[in-house]
């Protein structure tokens, strides 16, 4: 993940402030992509925005114009790029597919459960942060979005003032979060591969009348023999079997 805070100098040096945002149109290459995954209609509901100088790309999902102004223009001056705004989140698949933003925000006023699950879901294969400002948000609500994979959950709307350091946090809780699923997933994998291993051994000291030892020592050999890692020779071992 890119740093998302602006450039500043010491103590007694002055702040260069980011190159502002510039909202126009989707200029000719943006265009194509553009047609060719979403169609002239809704290619229309796309505005790209132009900031090269702001590391974080920041996809904005808010049906309300208006707000979806202001809060781009809250992020901007927080040293962040809004790189597109969408006026629905069924939009979003293309979008990410796309645009490859950093974080994802949505501002809507009351998420129901369909809104909530589409959201997450369009990340499922490429995950990002995902942030929700809204205006209602029970316990129960909240906590269903935290366990789908919302990294932060905002009730009431936000400060413009508060912002830069939402997104740090949520940020900072997405990377942690996919940290512990990667571990989570090589664990599963080291445990499945150990379980095939102790199986192929069994059906070879059964059929072969090997002790363990040979048993694993016969895959090993084999595995060396054919490049092959030693779990695939097990493979092969259990489908032969």
């Amino acid at each position: 993940m890119r740093s998302s805070k602006p450039n500043k100098s010491g103590p007694h040096g002055s702040l260069t402030e980011p190159e502002p945002s510039v909202a126009r149109p989707v200029d000719r290459v943006d265009q194509k992509v553009a047609a060719e995954h979403w169609g002239p209609q809704r290619q229309a509901a796309l505005v790209v925005t132009v900031s090269p100088s702001l590391p974080m790309r920041i996809l904005l999902v808010d049906d309300q114009p208006s707000r979806a102004a202001l809060m781009s223009e809250g992020l901007s001056n927080a040293g962040y790029s809004v790189i597109a705004t969408l006026s629905s989140p069924l939009d979003l698949p293309d979008a990410i597919g796309v645009l490859k933003p950093d974080v994802i925000i949505v501002d809507i006023d009351s998420p129901s459960r369909d809104t909530l699950e589409h959201v997450v879901i369009s990340t499922r294969d490429e995950p990002r942060p995902i942030i929700m400002f809204a205006n209602e948000g029970g316990r129960d609500q909240i906590r269903e979005a935290m366990r789908a994979g919302v990294a932060a959950y905002v009730v009431d709307g936000v400060n413009p003032q508060r912002v830069g350091s939402i997104i740090e946090i949520a940020v900072a809780r997405f990377e942690e979060f996919q940290l512990l699923r990667e571990e989570l997933a090589n664990a599963n994998r080291a445990l499945h591969e150990r379980k095939l291993l102790e199986r192929a051994k069994g059906l070879l000291m059964r059929s072969r009348g090997l002790s363990e030892e040979d048993a694993f020592k016969f895959m090993r050999t084999v595995a060396m023999n054919r490049q092959a890692k030693l779990v695939d020779v097990a493979q092969m071992v259990i489908e032969a079997g």
